[in-house]
């Protein structure tokens, strides 16, 4: 009996994890489709995905540095690094260093990275305006405070990771 109901719990909790997975692989694939339409709109305009992220990042800010960047695109310094790079030889951003900090550098959208935002704003509001067609206003609102959730779920968890590792 003390067998079988063990036999049961381990059944239950192999489910349990295969739901979890499943769960992370449906995210994984969404986000992996989610990028792959957004380059398709960014190549149009001569940048990659994450060029185009980071600038309209730094767009919202005015300007900012790189470790800002980092923080709200989730992506690693050496991406934004390159990027940065990326972005000042195409003129689309100006790089100046910050008169308090002696190595950290002040980014500003030029005008000509202002004009690609306008001219990509059209195709990326359809974009997101197809995506939130697909559900209901209540089902959105659900689904932005799940995300919200769970990002803040996996940040608290890293951030643990980090300082146990420190």
């Amino acid at each position: 009996m003390l067998e079988s109901a063990k036999t049961e719990h381990q059944r239950a909790l192999d489910g349990i994890s295969q739901l979890q997975a499943q769960m992370t692989f449906r995210f994984s694939v969404l986000s992996k489709l989610l990028d792959r339409q957004m380059s398709s709109i960014a190549a149009r305009f001569g940048v990659s995905l994450v060029s185009y992220r980071a600038l309209v990042t730094l767009d919202a800010f005015g300007e900012a540095a790189a470790t800002d960047l980092v923080r709200y695109t989730g992506y690693d310094k050496a991406a934004i690094s390159r990027t940065i790079v990326e972005l000042e030889k195409l003129g689309l951003v100006d790089v100046a260093m910050d008169p308090n900090h002696g190595r950290r550098k002040i980014l500003t959208v030029t005008a000509a990275g202002q004009a690609l935002i306008a001219q990509a704003a059209p195709l990326v509001e359809a974009r997101r305006d197809g995506l939130s067609e697909q559900l209901t206003d209540e089902e959105e609102r659900v689904f932005l405070r799940a995300i919200e959730k769970l990002a803040a779920h996996v940040a608290d968890d890293l951030n643990a990771a980090k300082r146990a590792a420190a």
